[in-house]
């Protein structure tokens, strides 16, 4: 499921850039475990899209965690 919704993510992100390329699309990072959050980062550069050229990247699935150590990880390795 995790997979799924990450490659619906990416799609989503392309399908609108090329159609509403005025608008300043934010990519999100999608994810529940750190591995997560990294498959999804290669996704993106698997789809030609560097996130860290990019102005904002959303992080998604943090405001429903109660464990500030996980999210810390996840930002810390990502950032």
């Amino acid at each position: 499921a995790v997979r799924f919704h990450q490659q619906r993510t990416v799609d989503n992100l392309i399908e609108l850039r090329t159609l509403a390329p005025d608008i300043p699309w934010m990519p999100v990072l999608q994810g529940w475990t750190l591995q997560h959050y990294l498959d999804c980062l290669a996704r993106y550069t698997d789809a030609g899209i560097d996130l860290a050229a990019e102005p904002i990247v959303g992080l998604g699935s943090v405001c429903r965690r109660q464990a500030t150590s996980e999210i810390n990880e996840i930002v810390a390795t990502l950032h």
